[in-house]
């Protein structure tokens, strides 16, 4: 079965990875829209057109089913491209079905994903916005003063979980333990790469992954490489 990954841009190289953790290599073509980057301050009629045209490329390039791995598109389109396409739409946020979060939990996403409120409907959850944090992990900035700084002044002292409902903050995940090493994480990458996982057990294992960039993307050779695919990787 060959999949279609797409993300806004790297944030989707990160659920692949948790997901090829889990089962093994994937037959792959992934879409970075890169000329698009970032969504999280996009209007809905915008990210429709712009999610429409992406996941008919990945349909006629071949691929089966397609993975929107972009929480922002999710929320606010993603049950319209369901409805567009025929083949599978697989949303990030299929992942609920079976989750619940602890009290006292926080949640970061993007303007988009915590203005849409669907989270908050969903987990009865409080959300705070940080936009800044998709921009630095694209940029390849996973740790540092600077993105210690940014999430010291945005995440409060009072609350005993978080959950990342944004597929780039995966990166991030080292610096936000050491900054709150006694708060649970619970990650999106991960949440839906167990769902996938679970999904899919009993399919048919291997292949490549094609990585496909619509604008720039100095910084995503030097980052696939830091992922470390246990698959064959290229850029077309």
């Amino acid at each position: 079965m060959k999949f279609g990954f797409y993300d806004s841009g790297i944030g989707g190289l990160m659920v692949l990875r948790e997901i090829v953790e889990r089962i093994g290599c994937v037959d792959v073509l992934y879409l970075a829209d890169t000329a698009n980057f970032p969504y999280g301050d996009k209007g809905k009629d915008e990210l429709l057109r712009i999610g429409k045209r992406n996941v008919r490329f990945l349909f006629e390039s071949g691929v089966d089913a397609v993975v929107v791995a972009c929480n922002t598109l999710s929320v606010t389109v993603g049950e319209s491209l369901r409805r567009e396409f025929e083949k599978p739409v697989i949303l990030i946020t299929d992942f609920l079905e079976n989750f619940q979060l602890p009290e006292n939990s926080i949640l970061i996403g993007t303007k988009g994903t915590v203005e849409s409120g669907f989270y908050q409907r969903r987990l009865g959850v409080k959300a705070l916005a940080t936009p800044k944090l998709a921009q630095f992990v694209e940029l390849g900035v996973w740790e540092g003063r600077e993105v210690e700084s940014y999430l010291g002044e945005t995440l409060p002292d009072d609350f005993d979980s978080i959950i990342l409902a944004c597929t780039h903050y995966t990166a991030l995940r080292g610096t936000i333990k050491k900054l709150k090493p006694n708060v649970k994480i619970f990650d999106v990458s991960e949440l839906f790469a167990e769902y996938f996982a679970l999904k899919f057990a009993n399919m048919k294992l291997g292949g490549e992954i094609r990585i496909f960039l619509t604008g720039s993307g100095d910084k995503y050779p030097e980052i696939v490489s830091a992922l470390k695919f246990p698959c064959p990787v290229k850029f077309l």
